[in-house]
């Protein structure tokens, strides 16, 4: 379970806000799960980041990205430009170091100080001394499946929710322009980004108010299929229609939990 607690700052900078929300972890088994989830999330930004015209990763970026593939790329140049010349740098094997050690660190800090709190870029220090030292009190504590940081945004109202995993800067709204096109009545359409990262609670609101959900997917990830055909499972009758391979068709619809998913909902395969 994933712990998050609305910390109410005093002693801070006015262009801060004076509520925020913080992840805590205080013991091995949730940072193991975190780490889990922080290890795939780097991997798919470092497979994301831009190249040069060698194939190799850039230093920097040249457009708009996502805050993980930024802070990434900032680690890999400066460990590319500190190496001494002709000694071998493999990126992805630095990404996954540098995953690994942001873990055990985090391991050391709770195993002999206790509890972190962490914001939601990743930053993280003891909860203890940050409560001290910017004077602040929890006014809200609650507990969650997910690791998404708890959203109080406006639900998003919409006929048509795409879902997309990767970040809009990468994907932009090519699914979203598709169902325009080839959804009958699909009216109102907006998308949903990032979804790996996103509050799931806030999520079944937003999709629980709208009448066709659309996803592209290759159902590569078991633990989000599961958790996805869990959540529709609960809901309302939709119109959902799901980009796909053959494969992946098969894959979903012998899930234990489809048949269930099939008769509340409309579930149209639209095969690519």
């Amino acid at each position: 379970m994933a712990k998050f607690i609305k910390l109410r700052l005093r002693n801070i900078p006015k262009k801060l806000n004076e509520e925020q929300w913080r992840m805590v972890i205080d013991n091995k088994k949730d940072l193991d799960d975190y780490h889990s989830l922080n290890a795939v999330l780097n991997m798919e930004a470092f497979m994301t980041m831009e190249r040069d015209e060698n194939g190799d990763i850039a230093l920097s970026h040249t457009g708009a990205a996502p805050t993980r593939a930024i802070v990434l790329q900032r680690l890999l140049h400066t460990k590319i430009t500190t190496t001494p010349a002709g000694e071998k740098i493999y990126p992805i094997i630095e990404v996954a170091k540098f995953t690994d050690a942001k873990y055990l660190g985090m391991l050391r800090f709770i195993e002999n100080f206790g509890a972190i709190q962490m914001n939601a870029v990743g930053g993280y220090c003891g909860l203890k001394s940050f409560i001290e030292t910017w004077d602040a009190t929890i006014v809200e504590e609650i507990e969650k499946s997910d690791f998404g940081f708890p959203i109080e945004d406006a639900v998003i109202k919409a006929d048509t929710i795409v879902l997309e995993n990767s970040h809009k800067e990468y994907t932009g709204d090519y699914i979203e322009q598709k169902a325009k096109r080839e959804i009958k009545d699909s009216g109102d359409v907006k998308t949903i980004y990032n979804l790996r990262e996103m509050d799931k609670r806030y999520l079944f609101k937003c999709i629980s108010g709208c009448k066709n959900v659309v996803i592209q997917t290759q159902a590569q990830d078991e633990q989000q299929l599961t958790d996805f055909l869990t959540m529709f499972g609960k809901m309302p009758r939709k119109n959902i229609y799901l980009y796909v391979s053959e494969s992946t068709k098969n894959k979903i619809q012998s899930h234990p939990l489809f048949t269930v998913n099939n008769t509340i909902h409309s579930v149209n395969f639209i095969t690519t």
